[in-house]
């Protein structure tokens, strides 16, 4: 039968054109619909996470600053606990954020009163410059740390953990703890980036040979003299030439190290001054310079800062030997009134002082006159005695602190 194109044909047909094109707009809206939708719950899960990861990144900051300022205050315990927290943190912020942290937690151990906790403090570090080392002046700095944590108490178990296994253990001279550290550990600082610590410490490196001689020990021809006696003003020249650039760099306890930078200006110094008196003046300047910069940071309460005063009784002890070893009685008050300043300082806050100085003490104390660092008045055993020679109350403070005088 033959169909014809009637108008109700017609009709019919556009009917059902419209449905089909209804349907499919229908389906077009849908699927626009469920996109939007989509896109829509992306960008908040989007926005939600970088809102979580900004909180965490001022929480991570918060407590990383907190940890700082406690150290400041000398409380290491309270210090760790905040940044072990920020270590929790870290899983969504940069390596800046992580190298800043570990620092934070392993120098919070390393002065605190156990131990243990100076082990951790140098795994910590071994662990940061296998995984986070950064750029080669971020080596040299976790290195000269590392040397620091040793330096501060020289006790033997740190020293070991220090050399044992990578990245140092080939560095290790079972004959020589001084050549380890000061010419081995520091050399491979320095084949990182120069600093001025590790010019320091090359410096007390050939500073050992003037200890020795004048204390007995080794004799020096007059060209082995010399040699020590350059080495010594070398390293000097070396810290002096870079230690403006170093000052700009933006690390933690940026405010601490020229006072650092200062102390071993004064060191060597004083090294020096044993082969001519006329470097007593350098020395003891650079021993004032320590002394202001310490009195010219206060906290809050207006107190000088406790985690600079750690640094001020190395200062003082180092001015009182080498002034008694120079001078001698003709400036006894002058030992004197720094050997009773480090006494006040470490009786005061004596916590803000366990894992440094009074680690030293009791570290010498154990290892007796033939102990980590030899014998004689210039090193640790024989300063600490000497000390106690000539000003009782020196004395009575050692023994107070394992000493048996």
């Amino acid at each position: 039968m033959e169909t014809h194109d009637t108008p109700e044909n017609n009709v019919s047909e556009g009917v059902r054109i419209w449905a089909a094109r209804k349907r499919e707009y229908t389906a077009v809206l849908v699927v626009t619909l469920v996109l939007v939708s989509v896109y829509l719950g992306s960008e908040v899960a989007t926005r939600q996470r970088e809102r979580a990861r900004e909180a965490n990144v001022a929480n991570l900051k918060g407590a990383i600053e907190r940890s700082l300022e406690l150290q400041y205050q000398g409380d290491f315990g309270a210090s760790a606990q905040n940044a072990e927290y920020a270590l929790a943190l870290l899983d969504a912020t940069s390596s800046l954020e992580a190298q800043r942290t570990i620092t934070v937690l392993a120098n919070a151990h390393i002065w605190s009163a156990e131990l243990d906790k100076h082990l951790e403090a140098v795994d910590l570090a071994k662990q940061q410059l296998r995984d986070l080392p950064g750029s080669p002046r971020s080596q040299a700095f976790i290195i000269n740390r590392l040397i620091g944590y040793m330096t501060a108490a020289m006790e033997p178990e740190v020293i070991e953990r220090v050399f044992t296994g990578e990245p140092f253990a080939e560095l290790y001279d079972s004959a020589s703890v001084t050549d380890s550290i000061f010419k081995n550990l520091a050399g491979e600082s320095l084949s990182r980036y120069p600093t001025f610590l590790a010019y320091a410490c090359v410096g007390i490196w050939h500073a050992e040979k003037l200890f020795k001689h004048y204390d007995g020990i080794e004799t020096l021809s007059q060209e082995e003299m010399r040699e020590a006696v350059s080495g010594v003003q070398d390293a000097i020249a070396k810290m002096n030439g870079i230690i403006d650039e170093e000052l700009k760099v933006d690390i933690v306890y940026k405010q601490t190290r020229q006072a650092q930078f200062d102390y071993y200006q004064e060191f060597l110094h004083g090294a020096l001054a044993l082969t001519d008196p006329a470097y007593l003046t350098a020395m003891q300047e650079a021993y004032e310079r320590v002394r202001s910069e310490v009195a010219a940071q206060k906290n809050t309460a207006g107190n000088t800062i406790a985690l600079l005063d750690t640094r001020l009784v190395y200062a003082d002890f180092a001015f009182s030997t080498y002034v008694n070893a120079v001078a001698g009685e003709n400036r006894a008050n002058d030992v004197q009134r720094s050997l009773q300043e480090m006494i006040d300082l470490m009786t005061a806050h004596p916590e803000a002082h366990e894992g440094g100085f009074l680690a030293f003490v009791r570290q010498t104390a154990r290892s007796g006159p033939n102990g980590t660092e030899g014998h004689g008045r210039w090193y640790s055993y024989g300063r600490f005695k000497r000390m106690a020679d000539f000003y009782p109350p020196f004395k009575d403070f050692l023994n107070a602190n394992g000493w048996g005088l």
